[in-house]
């Protein structure tokens, strides 16, 4: 009977053994410890099988009756413990989808109070900015020089609150995935000509050189969005010309592959340390210390909605500085003829 009684506890050793490690982790998992547990357990009660048969074994059918029981106990242990383990973890995981769930939900409504604002926002703003010119122009009486400062300065600044407002409205729509694309032929000299119409000026006060250039080998026309690319390209330059004293700015557009085409955006300004390169494209970052003319802060939208804009045309932005030798942002946006369009 001994021998029976050491066989089975033999036997059921090497089954728990097997299944904790058979387990394949580092770190023994519930489910190991408790199996550890059982086996000590049915350790303790085979002890007492063989100190209390004794020679003679004359007890050995009632202890037999125990350590059967003692070991049912500890597997019933187990299964508390193990149920009771598989309930915390079903209580963690729901209170972490409720959770994401209420992150999604406060995104969701950050980005329509934010559109809605904006939009609001945009006509006064607009209206501002006319009377101001109208005034400027003197069709409401003569202005004096003082007067003309007093309302440049006015029109400067509404401006850059129109521009901080355009941003946050275009932020809140790219991350509310309501950002549409119009795709059609245009030539990228429109492209050019409109960054040169809408940024020369700027350029011109500040004494840079605007320079745009078109490489041979590219097409006539190009197929994509000419608004978002306008957007795209005017941030860059707007920038260039923002950070840039001295020198010029210099916008090119070449293919740098037959599947591709880009546009170039360098500047002679003060560059970007290595540092500031690695988050100069999160939302609402700005550079400090001395990388950035504290005088000038922008919102730290632009270069967030150029990477976005540029993703959504499955494209890429990339950057290039060295600090004191200027910055080169390049664009590259995948390469579609007019007669890719027809379907």
């Amino acid at each position: 009977m001994v021998a029976w009684v050491a066989g089975f506890v033999r036997e059921y050793f090497h089954k728990q053994i097997t299944a904790m490690f058979n387990l394949k982790q580092k770190t023994p998992p519930l489910a190991a410890q408790l199996a550890v547990m059982t086996i000590i357990l049915a350790i303790l009660a085979a002890a007492g099988i063989i100190l209390a048969a004794g020679p003679q074994a004359t007890n050995v059918p009632v202890i037999v009756i125990v350590a059967v029981l003692a070991v049912i106990a500890a597997s019933l242990l187990s299964y508390a413990i193990s149920r009771a383990h598989t309930a915390h973890l079903t209580t963690t995981i729901t209170s972490l989808m409720t959770a994401c769930d209420d992150a999604i939900f406060t995104s969701q409504l950050k980005s329509q109070i934010l559109a809605t604002v904006s939009h609001d926002l945009r006509t006064p703003l607009s209206s501002i900015l006319s009377y101001a010119e109208i005034m400027l122009q003197g069709m409401n009486g003569p202005v004096t020089d003082q007067q003309k400062e007093t309302l440049n300065r006015l029109a400067n600044n509404a401006e850059q609150l129109l521009a901080f407002v355009n941003k946050l409205l275009d932020s809140a729509q790219i991350d509310a995935g309501k950002v549409n694309l119009e795709i059609a032929a245009f030539p990228p000299s429109e492209l050019l000509f409109s960054i040169d119409t809408m940024v020369n000026g700027q350029a011109s006060r500040k004494g840079l050189s605007l320079i745009t250039e078109i490489d041979e080998g590219v097409p006539e026309e190009v197929v994509g969005d000419l608004a978002r690319m306008e957007q795209i390209v005017s941030n860059l330059v707007g920038n260039a010309v923002k950070f840039t004293e001295e020198g010029t700015v210099k916008v090119r557009v070449y293919c740098p592959d037959d599947d591709h085409w880009a546009v170039d955006v360098s500047d002679t300004g003060p560059g970007i340390s290595k540092e500031a390169q690695e988050n100069i494209f999160d939302a609402f970052w700005q550079l400090d210390g001395p990388d950035n003319r504290t005088r000038d802060k922008g919102s730290g939208l632009g270069l967030y909605i150029v990477k976005q804009m540029t993703n959504l045309m499955n494209g890429e932005v990339s950057l290039v500085s060295e600090v004191g030798q200027g910055s080169t942002f390049t664009v590259t946006v995948p390469m579609m003829r007019p007669e890719e369009t027809s379907s």
